[in-house]
């Protein structure tokens, strides 16, 4: 299929302006065969969006693993690695230096950001114009690839990027049930405060679901710094103050240091087969955590 083609040339190739003519042409095709509907109501025409199977494809055409793109056990698409590769093999117009191949270094050793953007630009322009074309498992996948390869790629949130989230929250069609789902899949994709404040920053808050996703999600994880033995997931869409009063005293500055210096001298004290170098609280989880209670709004 010609636009499937066109989106891994653009993905892959090395050329800056090459892959923006490429993304143009892409662009030009998918938005001349909507105005052909909108003009003339024919059914003959259909615009091409690419499946999550065609996305995760191009992912992997960048080199990034399978299990890597998809980290937690708990959240697979309804396709493997295998039928990815399977499928690519079986096409004839594919050229044979972007086949698919399980990869072992790290995901995304040498990707410019140009080649992300433009796959991002491309998801926002379909996730606009069709926002029924992703299932809801989809669009939660897509929320959770998104978090995933910026916490790789280390990216800048950029409007681009946020338009998409806030198309992925937005399309979403059982809201309060996905909304508990995404904030124990994003809270999953790390276990430093760093990358999980982060995680919060990446979701826009210009609209009430980013706003609502900003808050559980930073409630779930103030929960998860402070209290290692279980997470708080509130149940409450509409978050109340009340259900912080677990966690007010403990966000005390000198609370906090205590609670760090507490789980080093547990961590120091666990058996260990190899010596390790002795660990220190960080201390920077305090301001990640300010910062989080900040996100909450309440």
């Amino acid at each position: 299929m010609l636009p499937l083609f066109v989106l891994q040339m653009m993905t892959v190739h090395s050329d800056y302006v090459v892959s923006m003519h490429i993304f143009k042409a892409l662009w030009g095709i998918c938005t001349n065969t909507t105005n052909k509907i909108d003009k003339n109501g024919a059914s003959k025409f259909k615009v091409w969006t690419p499946s999550l199977l065609d996305i995760v494809a191009v992912f992997m055409n960048l080199g990034a693993p399978f299990h890597a793109l998809f980290p937690l056990s708990h959240l697979q698409p309804d396709f493997t690695e295998q039928d990815i590769i399977s499928r690519q093999h079986s096409n004839e117009n594919h050229l044979e230096d972007h086949l698919v191949t399980p990869q072992r270094e790290p995901i995304f050793t040498s990707l410019p950001e140009y080649n992300i953007t433009n796959v991002v630009k491309f998801l926002l322009l379909c996730t606009s114009m069709y926002p029924e074309v992703y299932s809801d498992k989809e669009l939660v996948l897509l929320i959770s690839l998104g978090g995933r390869i910026s916490l790789e790629q280390d990216m800048t949130p950029n409007k681009d990027f946020q338009c998409l989230l806030n198309n992925l929250l937005s399309n979403i069609r059982e809201w309060n049930v996905q909304m508990f789902e995404l904030c124990t899949i994003l809270s999953n994709l790390s276990e430093h405060h760093h990358n999980l404040s982060y995680l919060v920053q990446l979701i826009p808050d210009g609209s009430t679901r980013g706003r609502q996703l900003r808050r559980h999600l930073s409630l779930v994880i103030i929960s998860k710094l402070l209290n290692k033995e279980g997470i708080c997931m509130p149940k409450d869409p509409d978050m109340k103050i009340a259900q912080l009063g677990q966690f007010m005293y403990q966000m005390k500055p000198s609370s906090l240091l205590k609670t760090l210096e507490a789980n080093v001298q547990s961590e120091q004290q666990a058996p260990q087969k190899e010596q390790t170098m002795p660990t220190e609280p960080d201390q920077q989880v305090i301001p990640q955590i300010g910062w989080l209670y900040l996100s909450l709004g309440i």
